[in-house]
């Protein structure tokens, strides 16, 4: 491949890596790969999603799974049950290790390079992942979390804990992310919604207490922790001549949730389902308007900081199945699923919000 490849992917993280070998298993060749760093290099983590039939292969990879999961307040504990649509814990490494290995497997297909990605485009065609440029006072979903082992068995690994509000409010939106791997081991995340990272002491001082609440007669072992922030806008792009942009950047992460791998999958798929259908590589919407609209009018409630907004999350579990509920997350929701969503909140914020929204936009992250 000494000349000019047919195809560039910039980036080698969950959007780069899992497009350039789904290219080559496509029967794409001259692809080439540009990283700064390989994901060997990078520290793990965990991504969570709801089982269905387009993503087997991740499921089978999945650290664990949780046929049950719950929402809960000071108020109230929903518990849901979905065996069809069972929440999933995948790490990161695990992933893209597998995707590492499905190029490999078509190693005359794609150069790897690991040198700095020009600004012009150098292929015919370029596919580019690299983290988006924001506005500054953006609203961010930012988390640490904890891997602890606890002295004794205790939790129950047959059942997620996904959104625990019982927890400090005074920052803002907050709640507890427990996924229990096995009655002495899980992942224990702090999560604020602000526009304002906070300190890793805040988050450590959260799950602490936590802990300490409701696991009392437990001591626990920190063997690794994980953090991140995942921005909460819609990123709109000024793509060069020959260039789509994939991952965040391309604005498969919906606006309102922190699920971004099922969605970076889906929108893969979109991709190389309108190539092979049409032959022309075309940037693809990764969700719908009616989404997307939705989205705009949550994050506009939950910018007021509302003291009663962990109650809608209840009062929406309370509304919904498992099964409804899953799909709901997972950007897959029935129209009968949505009609339970809507009579789920209550009227007057979320009208308020819709109605601002007419003079007051919803703010977007800009790719220059």
């Amino acid at each position: 491949m000494g000349r000019k490849p047919e195809i560039e992917v910039i980036g080698a993280g969950c959007a780069g890596l899992g497009l350039a070998a789904a290219m080559a298993e496509a029967g794409l060749d001259e692809i080439r790969l540009v990283t700064k760093e390989m994901p060997a290099n990078r520290p793990d983590h965990i991504w969570g999603f709801w089982g269905e039939k387009s993503l087997q292969p991740a499921m089978r990879l999945a650290r664990h799974h949780w046929p049950r999961w719950q929402i809960a307040d000071e108020m109230r504990i929903i518990t849901h049950h979905s065996t069809d649509h069972a929440y999933h814990a995948l790490q990161a490494s695990h992933w893209l290790a597998s995707c590492q290995a499905r190029l490999d497997a078509y190693e005359d297909s794609c150069v790897i390079s690991q040198d700095e990605a020009a600004d012009e485009v150098s292929a015919a065609i370029r596919f580019d992942s690299r983290p988006p440029q924001l506005p500054t006072n953006v609203l961010y979903q930012h988390f640490l979390g904890q891997y602890v082992t606890s002295d004794r068995p205790i939790f129950d690994p047959g059942c997620a804990l996904l959104m625990d509000f019982r927890c400090d409010q005074s920052q803002g939106m907050h709640f507890i992310y427990l996924l229990p791997f096995s009655e002495t081991e899980a992942l224990v995340e702090s999560t604020l919604f602000t526009a304002e990272i906070a300190s890793d002491e805040y988050y450590r001082t959260a799950i602490a207490d936590y802990l300490s609440r409701f696991y009392a007669r437990a001591s626990f072992t920190i063997t690794g922790e994980e953090k991140g922030a995942l921005p909460l806008c819609e990123i709109a792009q000024t793509p060069k001549e020959n260039e789509i942009a994939i991952g965040a950047r391309g604005g498969a992460l919906r606006p309102s949730s922190g699920y971004g791998f099922v969605f970076i999958q889906r929108h893969i798929a979109k991709l190389m389902r309108h190539y092979q259908q049409t032959g022309d590589w075309r940037a693809q919407a990764a969700h719908s308007p009616l989404q997307l609209w939705m989205d705009r009018v949550f994050l506009r409630v939950i910018e007021g900081q509302s003291p009663d907004i962990p109650s809608y999350f209840v009062g929406l579990a309370a509304q919904l199945d498992g099964a409804s509920f899953a799909r709901f997350m997972s950007g897959r929701a029935r129209w009968r699923d949505l009609a339970k969503v809507v009579w789920a909140m209550p009227p007057t914020p979320f009208l308020k919000a819709a109605l601002s929204l007419l003079w007051r936009p919803a703010r977007k992250g800009w790719v220059e």
